[in-house]
């Protein structure tokens, strides 16, 4: 009963837990438990915790949501997944749902209560968080160990190419080297960085952004790996400066081209940018004659490690993280990113 907080009603398994004895052949008889003595089982954070639940259960109405929470209770034994008490305290988690309805005995307002023993399931979402955890470290050591020897090997190449000994012939193999070692560095950087996103500490700098520059950069590196049959056409021009984070920029454009040349086996890949939203925002675009994607793959394109499919996979590789970071460097701008593809048509946009 919602006003009165008696119980008039348990099932079997809440009775043996919380050890109330009734004569279910007696209508008159009632459990000797009231919400008050089912909220004093809980083990919450503070008082205050407990003074909210209650309060939202004073003001919870039959047309209004449920009211639920997670909490700590001491075990009996009784608990019917996990045998109630983890290894630590004799405690168990869980669930407690407040839904409100009408008794339909008594006609009033009252809560019907759903109590589930989770302690199980928060078992494996520690063990989960544990191993993702134990994965990030793992990945940020290797990729960190990846770094320092490319960092070595950039710089030793553009040495030997300022080198005046140095034969034209071997620049230009130097050359190859250098721009190979830079895609790998980005690879690397991408992959510290989505482990960043996930860990909610990504750092964007607020600096002056030469867009200009950053595609000139992206030029350089990508152009080597453009298919015979491709052409990359850079139409940014007259674009003023931006605030921004010079670097991730770069790593957009970088990310978004090398994914149009990856999937362009002929034809051509055009970035362009305009001013937009009365000088305050600047929309670039990158549109490509690739192989497209079926429009019911489009809204999971931005997901970390999708490639469309697994035959798509094995042909192209990658790691599917590319995508999955643009898209949080662009919002971490401000920004928001659109894809429009024409599956096996002649062109494709990114936004």
């Amino acid at each position: 009963d919602k006003e009165s907080g008696s119980v008039d009603y348990m099932n079997p398994e809440a009775k043996r837990y919380y050890g109330v004895s009734m004569d279910t052949k007696k209508s008159t008889d009632q459990p000797q438990l009231d919400l008050a003595g089912i909220l004093e089982t809980c083990d919450f954070e503070s008082g205050a915790e407990r003074a909210a639940i209650e309060e939202s259960l004073r003001e919870i109405k039959l047309e209004s949501n449920t009211v639920q929470f997670e909490c700590r209770k001491v075990s009996n034994g009784t608990d019917t997944q996990t045998g109630g008490a983890d290894a630590a305290g004799g405690m168990a988690w869980h669930r407690m749902v407040f839904v409100p309805c009408k008794n339909p005995g008594s006609g009033k307002d009252s809560l019907y209560v759903n109590e589930y023993d989770i302690s199980e399931l928060k078992k494996v979402q520690n063990d989960l968080r544990a191993a993702n955890m134990a994965q990030d470290a793992l990945v940020a050591s290797v990729t960190h160990e990846l770094r320092t020897p490319l960092i070595g090997m950039i710089g030793l190449t553009d040495a030997l190419m300022q080198d005046s000994k140095t034969s034209a012939s071997i620049k230009k193999n130097l050359k190859i080297i250098r721009n190979s070692g830079l895609r790998l560095n980005i690879l690397v950087n991408d992959i510290l960085d989505a482990a960043s996103t996930k860990r909610n500490t990504l750092v964007v700098k607020q600096e002056q952004v030469d867009l200009e520059e950053s595609m000139r950069d992206v030029e350089a590196i990508v152009s080597p790996l453009l298919k015979k049959n491709v052409s990359l056409i850079n139409e940014i021009k007259n674009i003023p400066h931006l605030r921004g984070d010079s670097g991730r920029v770069t790593q957009i454009l970088m990310n978004l081209v090398q994914n149009a040349v990856k999937f362009t086996s002929k034809g051509h890949i055009t970035v362009s940018a305009e001013v937009i939203d009365a000088g305050r925002m600047v929309e670039v675009r990158v549109k490509d004659t690739g192989i497209g994607m079926p429009a019911h793959k489009l809204s999971s394109v931005f997901k970390a490690f999708h490639q469309g499919d697994a035959e798509i996979a094995r042909e192209y590789g990658g790691t599917g993280l590319g995508l999955s970071l643009v898209k949080s460097l662009v919002e971490a701008h401000s920004g928001g990113i659109n894809l429009e593809s024409n599956h096996g048509g002649p062109e494709s946009r990114t936004t």
